[in-house]
Order: structure tokens, then C-alpha cells, then sequence
């Protein structure tokens, strides 16, 4: 239901390119399914991500982090344990991703693209690309998008892509769009 999830795999990837799309009816069955599926681009809340994370520390009997820096065949063997192996691209967003999840998943060769999106603007505004990382950073603005910060700190974004407004809320409307 999130508007990520439904921008990249019902509207953009489903619809447009014909990718597989695979739904879940519970958390409980996200790690199996990526296990099946395999995925080559998978995107996830910062809470999977620190699910996955715990689960993998869980089951390993040393430190998991340093091991993996030190030994890439580490990182590889989890990258198939998760099913993400195969994954050219691994997003995180919807809210900060904790710099040590970030740093967790890049050890084992799966940089995390940190995006900031929201509804209001169909989906994505910024995106760490896979080539560009930067970690606590949301990346660079979308070419479609300007972005700048208010006086008192607030993100202020135009483009095609920014919604016209809140149906059926004109006050609300008029409070978030000017």
C-alpha cells in the first residue's frame, strides 16, 4: 500500500516493463519470498532492512560485519542466503535508514540506495544511484524535480510529478501547495 511499493512494482515496473511482481500477505513472508524469487531490484522500509540485519547477525557466531569486510566470499554467501544475489539495485526509504544498516549491507556487496519520496510527489524526488552513494544522503534531486530548502528548513519541491492537491481537502490543500 505504500506509494514506493506501488509506483515501482504495480505502475512502473508491472505495467511498463512487464516485470514479475510477486505480493505478500504478512512480513513474515517477505524473507522467504525474496529467498524464492531472487530479485534483481529490490526496494524495502528501513525496518526490513534492520530485520534482515538482525536475522543474519542472529545466526552467524562472530562478528558479522568485520568478517565480511575482511572476507568477500562472506557477503556473497548471505547475498544467497537472502535471495538478493542476483539484485543489480537495493533501495531503502519511506525514513532515515540508520547509518549502521547502511554500512552493514554495503559490507556485504549490497550498497543501499538511499531515495526521500512521499506521496504528494508521485513517488521519488531523490535517489542515491548505485554508482553514487553517499550514506545518510538521499542522493541527488530527480532531473524532473526542483528542490530547496525554506528559511526554516522545510523541503520545498516543484515539478510535473507534484500532486494538485488533497481530493476533497481544499484547507489541507492549501496549507501544503503554493
Amino acid at each position: 500500500a505504500h506509494v514506493a511499493d506501488r509506483w515501482t512494482s504495480h505502475y512502473s515496473a508491472f505495467m511498463t516493463y512487464a516485470n514479475t511482481l510477486m505480493c505478500v500477505e504478512d512480513m513474515t513472508a517477505v524473507p522467504p519470498a525474496v529467498a524464492q524469487t531472487r530479485p534483481t531490484v529490490f526496494g524495502a522500509v528501513p525496518r526490513v532492512w534492520e530485520k534482515f540485519k538482525a536475522a543474519l547477525e542472529a545466526g552467524y557466531p562472530g562478528d558479522l560485519l568485520d568478517d565480511a569486510r575482511r572476507d568477500p566470499a562472506i557477503g556473497e554467501a548471505l547475498r544467497v542466503k537472502l535471495g538478493l544475489d542476483e539484485a543489480a539495485w537495493v533501495v531503502t526509504g519511506a525514513a532515515p535508514t540508520p547509518i549502521a544498516v547502511v554500512e552493514f549491507f554495503g559490507a556485504l556487496g549490497l550498497p543501499l540506495c538511499e531515495v526521500l519520496g512521499m506521496s504528494e510527489v508521485s513517488c521519488c524526488v531523490a535517489v542515491n544511484a548505485p554508482g553514487a552513494l553517499r550514506a545518510g544522503s538521499v542522493g541527488r534531486p530527480l532531473d524532473t524535480v526542483e528542490v530547496m530548502l525554506a528559511s526554516d528548513g522545510e523541503v520545498l519541491v516543484g515539478g510535473p510529478q507534484v500532486m494538485k492537491g488533497y481530493h476533497g481537502a481544499p484547507e489541507k490543500t492549501a496549507e501544503a501547495v503554493d
